[in-house]
């Protein structure tokens, strides 16, 4: 079994989904390969499917795409649905990132991935390297 488990912020998801290609893609493919586990929380489940209902959001995607379909399929195949954690402030400019941070405590997470440089700028977390898509892409292709 791969030791290496990830936290996938919400503009990784989304990023995938409207490109189909790209880092944030490729993750994906290398989470249903095999190659890591993704960690979620229903927060970020949650979290997640607010933005792919927002029509700043829904305008990017194929017709016909169900978004909240596809991040199930993945998560049946790749990923570990973890309890949230209620714990003290981190990233106290956006407290909306705090639950991923407690998400990949939570976890055991190895990896943090986001495009935010607010939550970058902490570099790790509770064990947890803080990336951004492409660098974890570089990780895992060795």
């Amino acid at each position: 079994m791969n030791p290496l488990r990830a936290v996938l912020d919400a503009q990784v998801w989304v990023s995938a989904a409207i490109s189909g290609r790209g880092p944030a893609w490729s993750i994906l493919v290398a989470a249903r390969a095999g190659l890591f586990r993704v960690v979620t929380s229903p927060y970020v489940q949650a979290e997640v499917r607010g933005v792919f209902g927002r029509p700043s959001v829904t305008r990017f995607l194929a017709p016909g795409f169900n978004p909240v379909e596809w991040m199930d399929v993945l998560e049946l195949a790749c990923a570990d649905v973890v309890e949230s954690a209620e714990d003290p402030p981190v990233v106290p400019a956006d407290p909306d990132d705090d639950p991923y941070l407690w998400t990949a405590y939570v976890g055991g997470a190895t990896h943090v991935v986001t495009w935010d440089t607010q939550v970058r700028a902490l570099k790790h977390f509770q064990g947890a390297q803080i990336v951004d898509p492409r660098r974890f892409l570089a990780l895992l292709r060795g």
